[in-house]
């Protein structure tokens, strides 16, 4: 299983930094993408196009892939919740 992690900003908001720190902390392997929030050029979405494969468009947001998939396509698990991204990951790793 391949992990990537979707943080907005880990500075404004506790949220996606409690994510990040479980996974660190797990020596969990992952790849970390932060969408770049702070372009504010008229008509430009920098969440796309991660905003657009969670339910509540909002993040943080772990994206697992099995079976050779990226994390924008194939077989993919998405979870989208701080406390649902640590139970998914503890699921993963019984041991710790």
């Amino acid at each position: 299983m391949a992990y990537t992690l979707v943080v907005g900003n880990k500075n404004y908001s506790t949220w996606p930094l409690r994510a990040w720190v479980l996974l660190k902390e797990l020596n969990v392997p992952f790849e970390e993408y932060v969408a770049p929030l702070n372009d504010l050029s008229p008509g430009k979405n920098l969440r796309d196009p991660w905003i657009n494969i969670t339910p509540t468009r909002k993040f943080p947001l772990l994206i697992v892939s099995s079976n050779g998939a990226t994390a924008l396509t194939g077989d993919r698990l998405i979870v989208w919740d701080s406390l649902a991204i640590a139970e998914t990951v503890y699921e993963s790793y019984p041991a710790v």
